[in-house]
């Protein structure tokens, strides 16, 4: 997705609320809210592992769930087509971005799964089975991988 398919939207967005005659300062303030979240390069919902837990993080700063490597049975990309399976359908979204693929993480002790969408979903998912695997999770820095 490049800064076009953001920016173009924006701009027929701006264009009808100008065509409307709706105040210039609330037309400037929706354009600079839809900029701000509609920006693929700016996610107020961030994920980072840490050398006990995935920690999905608001703004990268307060700590919204953890989710102890114990607890974590499987980890899987899955496809937005796959929401309406039974085991997905329920599952609680922690997702910052509709554009990124999904990632499920599910969860023992019959808790709900829980649907994230990393930044760069290869390489998180596999730095998180790393960890997952028998003497995987390395003792290194406190912020781990980031997203």
């Amino acid at each position: 997705m490049g800064l076009l398919d953001v920016l173009i939207p924006v701009a027929i967005a701006l264009g009808a609320l100008a065509a409307v005659q709706v105040n210039p300062i609330v037309t400037i303030a929706l354009g600079a809210l839809a900029l701000l979240f509609a920006n693929p390069f700016f996610t107020i919902v961030d994920y980072r592992l840490t050398e006990a837990a995935l920690e999905v993080t608001a703004c990268r700063a307060m700590c919204l769930r953890r989710v102890p490597y114990a607890d974590i049975l499987d980890i899987r990309r899955v496809g937005w087509t796959e929401l309406i399976q039974p085991e997905v359908r329920w599952a609680q979204s922690l997702g910052s971005n509709i554009f990124r693929p999904l990632v499920l993480v599910r969860r023992g002790g019959g808790r709900r799964p829980v649907i994230i969408t990393p930044g760069e979903t290869d390489a998180f998912v596999a730095a998180l089975r790393a960890r997952l695997a028998p003497g995987g999770n390395p003792q290194g820095s406190a912020s781990g991988f980031r997203t």
